[in-house]
């Protein structure tokens, strides 16, 4: 089953220990990993029906993400791939190792239940690139409740379409699926999720419009060690209003009083 979950990845709860987070203030503002020149590498703009517009960076051995409604940028790159998020506005910064980094905010679709195969001989092409497209099986999707409070369910199946010929690092795979809060598929770039009732229209909870392939700047990856260090996401994410949002959220999900 696919439930609504809020911030799991970072709270520590459910008998789990907390993942170990990373001093930002000995970065002393050098870059996250290519050093003095990032050369060539990917442009994508994306939406995620969660998140909003993204700019997505990928160099061979980094990548970052800039949310645009609140210019939240994401940044991870080799060797140790420790993933940072940082807000100019709030002058926050959190870094937490790439295994334990989540999906960081209002709330997530929890994807886990979800297994991703590769359709044989389903192919195609995006602006140029070759894609690959996976398929799930049918799983137990959690859409409310009814009005004696049990929980609705209705058969939902996955599709994700993903460029191969990037060749990026598992590391970069794996950050971009978790920070849409999909399900991960190592070695190719996320192009388009969806999800659909079998025979229905799909929703889609990621689009691309552009991808492309650009001179990257040498200081694209350089992550500010001046900023406040914080443990919680959230406080580098969530104004007073959103963090009311998601009260009420919860509230209506019948876990607040």
């Amino acid at each position: 089953m696919l439930v609504l979950c809020l911030f799991p990845a970072l709270s520590g709860q459910n008998g789990q220990a907390s993942p170990r987070a990373i001093d930002a203030s000995s970065l002393k503002n050098k870059p996250a990993g290519p050093g003095k020149s990032a050369g060539s590498g990917w442009h994508l703009r994306q939406n995620s029906q969660l998140l909003g517009d993204c700019d997505v960076l990928i160099a061979k051995n980094a990548v970052r993400i800039i949310k645009l409604k609140d210019k939240v940028t994401t940044v991870s790159a080799a060797p140790d791939w420790t993933t940072y998020v940082y807000s100019d506005s709030s002058k926050k910064i959190f870094s937490r190792d790439l295994e334990h980094f989540g999906f960081l905010y209002k709330y997530i679709l929890n994807f886990k239940d979800v297994k991703l195969s590769e359709v044989p001989g389903k192919s195609n092409s995006f602006q140029g690139f070759r894609t690959v497209a996976y398929r799930s099986k049918p799983v137990r999707w959690g859409v409310g409740s009814d009005r004696r409070g049990a929980q609705k369910e209705e058969p939902v199946e996955a599709a994700l379409n993903a460029v191969t010929s990037l060749k990026a690092p598992k590391e970069i795979s794996k950050l971009l699926f978790k920070f849409y809060g999909l399900p991960v598929v190592e070695g190719v770039v996320p192009i388009t999720f969806s999800r659909a009732r079998p025979g229905g229209k799909p929703t889609f909870e990621l689009t691309t419009s552009k991808i492309e392939e650009v001179k990257i700047p040498a200081n694209a990856f350089i992550v500010p060690h001046s900023y406040t260090k914080v443990d919680d996401a959230r406080s580098v994410l969530i104004d007073g209003e959103q963090s009311q949002f998601i009260n009420e959220f919860v509230k209506g999900l019948g876990h607040g009083k």
